[in-house]
């Protein structure tokens, strides 16, 4: 971890993400896509992020949802998390937690060697926590935010039940690549969102769903 002139934590090593946090000089880097996402998120809400790394939607939610609402963000690659921690220090309206989200309890490892660290994801091994979101039992739940490198699937099956109980808002990442790390075809993950009672659409209004990497946003029917 290391901090930029502005004292924003980042991974140093990072060639994406966190480069572009010290070039832009905010944790919020990403101003073409967030203020999209704002207007899904009110204040009171309860919010969960996951695939947090070092904060850069975290930040965004956190001031969405206010002193009323709630932000859980998930990050297990302990770098990122450190950084995460750092950074959404003084939300007191944030928690953030070590651990990856998945279908089961269980144990896995991360593989960062890519220099690109945001794209750091889980392998065989043990070292990290894997729990699924229906364990953590929540009482509300108002926008669900999935970004976990080809992991996606298993956060949806994980969160079953409460995503039928407490019906979220939902963006959650299409990479084709990331997916098929994890022999899982994009197809598999719109059918489950659609079992689940949601219809879905490319985060940019009137942009297709037919590119190989594209945020969805999902909303209950």
């Amino acid at each position: 971890m290391k901090l930029t002139d502005k004292g924003i934590a980042v991974v140093e090593s990072d060639t994406h993400i966190c480069k572009w946090i010290q070039e832009s000089g905010r944790l919020d880097h990403d101003q073409n896509l967030l203020p999209r996402i704002a207007k899904y998120i009110s204040s009171g809400d309860t919010v969960v992020d996951v695939g947090a790394y070092v904060g850069d939607h975290t930040i965004c939610y956190s001031c969405l949802v206010g002193g009323h609402g709630k932000v859980l963000a998930f990050e297990p690659n302990a770098e990122a998390f450190e950084c995460l921690q750092y950074n959404l220090s003084q939300s007191k309206n944030t928690q953030c937690f070590p651990i990856a989200l998945g279908s089961n309890s269980g144990q896995s490892s991360i593989d960062d060697s890519c220099s690109n660290k945001g794209m750091a994801h889980l392998t065989k091994g043990t070292g990290v926590e894997v729990r699924s979101l229906d364990e953590i039992n929540l009482d509300r739940l108002d926008f669900l935010k999935i970004d976990c490198e080809g992991f996606e699937l298993e956060v949806l099956k994980g969160a079953k039940h409460t995503i039928e109980r407490l019906k979220p808002t939902m963006l959650i990442e299409i990479n084709d690549a990331t997916l098929g790390r994890y022999g899982v075809h994009r197809n598999e993950v719109l059918l489950l969102i659609e079992q689940y009672g949601y219809s879905y659409e490319n985060i940019y209004k009137g942009w297709s769903i037919s590119g190989s990497q594209l945020d969805i946003i999902c909303t209950k029917l």
